[in-house]
């Protein structure tokens, strides 16, 4: 399907651009039609609440504030000697500090970063999967996994 069938193509049962029907036929006859079973499907974890859900207690939001105590360290250090003496974790990065620099991500800012991958499943077969995390780097690296 071309499109997602919410707000004005929530009534719909093929796909305007290209007829494809909206359910599964397939299962509709598996289930003699009792129940109609989309064609694709998507779920996802939306990121807001479960940021919000970190700061809830005491504990989680003193663990929220790994990344702007590491950026305090490190602006010391580099102010004290010129550089750094290791390089485990993103705010020793230069990706990081150039986004801050630029005024992109602040010392308050909540830091996450997207990894996404997809797999074919069967061999010769038309099906994929795409899985997708949020890495919330605003925690420790013994909190974020």
């Amino acid at each position: 399907s071309c499109v997602a069938f919410t707000g004005p193509y929530a009534h719909l049962d093929k796909c305007p651009k290209c007829q494809q029907p909206r359910y599964d036929p397939l299962r509709a006859e598996m289930r003699r039609g009792s129940e109609k079973v989309a064609r694709k499907q998507f779920y996802t974890m939306p990121l807001g609440q479960e940021i919000q859900a970190l700061f809830r207690t005491a504990e989680g939001a003193e663990s929220m504030n790994y990344l702007s105590s590491l950026v305090a360290e490190v602006l010391e250090q580099l102010e004290a000697d010129g550089r750094l003496s290791s390089f485990d974790d993103v705010a020793h990065g230069s990706h990081f500090w150039g986004a801050y620099a630029a005024g992109q991500i602040s010392q308050d800012d909540v830091v996450v970063a997207l990894s996404i991958d997809g797999a074919q499943l069967y061999r010769n077969k038309k099906s994929d999967r795409w899985i997708y995390v949020w890495v919330v780097l605003s925690l420790g690296p013994d909190k974020r996994y």
